[in-house]
């Protein structure tokens, strides 16, 4: 007879209090493979790092001695692991309270402790699903244990330079006390409908023109796991005949000075900065300096741009690491409404907020790219600052003045010639 097992997940236990957990549900014939999906969605981990189970010592403690499971395909030539797909949750977990370590992401060392709770009778099989938890799950690459906790402290005093600092690194609000059980369901419902959707199974695994060649398990671990040329073939079929309409705006200055854009999602990243600096009237080659953008928390820009000779401050904001953008496309990353990202032309002391408001469909006879909102307007030649703060300072002193409307007449003749110089 089918059964039903209950297990309670939680996160570094003894160590973060109060502590975060969750309780779900599965179907006791699926794998470890399975359940590490259902522990990624329920947890609202993102699946960006490696993990493996482990058993248990006397003591309760990680016992490395003994074998692991994970995924081999992605540990690579580690030894000492078994293939997660080939052991079922029921052979691992016989009775009450068993338990097992689950370790995401071996960087910053995310140990769950999995404790089984509950085995139930079921005349058909169990659908995976949360079914309780507490607290927010800690955001992807802060550290650790010790940055999270740093991270809950600035949240504490949200005027602190240390919370201001954290906001720009996240780009969004973070709450360490909300947990959203609708959130987490939906995470876990995404992957099993991927999995048993015909229309998935027609789409990428299928002999039509949209076929991508991959098998279920290969589909699961590129969604998951963030395969680029995976999400590139997916974004180009998603986004096909379609235009992204992008709010830039510059941080730290009121009132608000933004513009808002249609393009064309095949654009690259190099692009987008081009028409960025054109939006906001900056043409000349005085303009053309060295920025970046924050994809997946690395750097992106053109490395040559910020050759020359600068102030000591400003010399210690060019980053060490920098990689390319111009191989990055614009639906590579702006792949639904609401994701944002930030770029930053440290040199200027400029920071923008680009975040993705709409999907919407081309429209016939219409030029992309195209401004269709604007609010304020910036000096027309942006003098190195070494702070937002001292560009503030020179337009009270009447060196620049921000005005309450933009050009969009203007605007779009600038990003017309952008176009027409490609």
């Amino acid at each position: 007879m089918p059964q039903s097992f209950q297990f309670k997940i939680t996160l570094l236990p003894g160590h973060i209090e109060p502590p975060i957990w969750r309780k779900i549900i599965i179907d006791s014939e699926k794998t470890l493979f399975d359940l590490h999906y259902v522990i990624q969605g329920a947890m609202g981990w993102t699946g960006s790092h490696l993990y493996a189970y482990y058993h248990a010592d006397e003591k309760g403690d990680i016992n490395r001695a003994r074998n692991g499971y994970a995924d081999l395909r992605l540990m690579e030539d580690e030894p000492g692991y078994h293939d997660d797909k080939f052991f079922r949750i029921k052979d691992i977990f016989k009775n009450i309270d068993d338990m097992m370590f689950y370790e995401y992401d071996f960087g910053d060392g995310w140990e769950h402790i999995i404790r089984l709770e509950a085995i139930t009778e079921t005349s058909q099989k169990t659908v995976s699903m949360c079914i309780d938890g507490e607290r927010n799950c800690p955001i992807e690459d802060c550290g650790g244990l010790y940055g999270y906790l740093s991270l809950v402290e600035a949240v504490k005093n949200p005027r602190s330079k240390q919370a201001r600092e954290m906001r720009e690194w996240i780009g969004e609000p973070y709450n360490p006390e909300k947990f959203d059980l609708q959130v987490a369901n939906h995470n876990i419902e995404f992957v099993r409908k991927m999995t048993e959707s015909n229309i998935v199974q027609s789409t990428f695994f299928g002999g039509n023109s949209g076929n991508l060649g991959l098998d279920i398990s290969d589909f699961l671990d590129s969604l998951i796991f963030g395969n680029q040329d995976f999400f590139r073939q997916i974004n180009r079929l998603s986004l096909s005949g379609q235009v992204l309409v992008l709010k830039i705006t510059v941080q730290g200055l009121k009132p608000e000075v933004s513009r808002t854009i249609e393009v064309e999602p095949k654009l690259k990243f190099r692009d987008l900065m081009k028409l960025i600096r054109a939006s906001f009237g900056w043409i000349s080659a005085e303009t053309d300096m060295g920025y970046y953008f924050i994809l997946g928390g690395d750097k992106f820009g053109k490395t040559s741009l910020f050759k020359g000779w600068y102030s000591q401050v400003a010399q210690k904001k060019i980053p060490v690491a920098l990689y390319d953008d111009s191989t990055i496309k614009l639906s590579d990353v702006f792949t639904e409404e609401g994701i944002a990202v930030n770029s930053y032309m440290p040199l200027n002391a400029w920071k923008f907020r680009i975040k993705c408001i709409s999907i919407k469909s081309k429209e016939k006879n219409k030029d992309y790219p195209t401004c269709v909102a604007g609010k304020g307007n910036l000096t027309q030649v942006p003098q190195i600052f070494d702070t937002l703060e001292l560009y503030i300072n020179s337009l009270s002193a009447g060196k620049g003045i921000i005005s309450a409307n933009a050009d969009l007449e203007a605007i779009n003749g600038y990003l017309r010639n952008i176009k027409k110089k490609k």
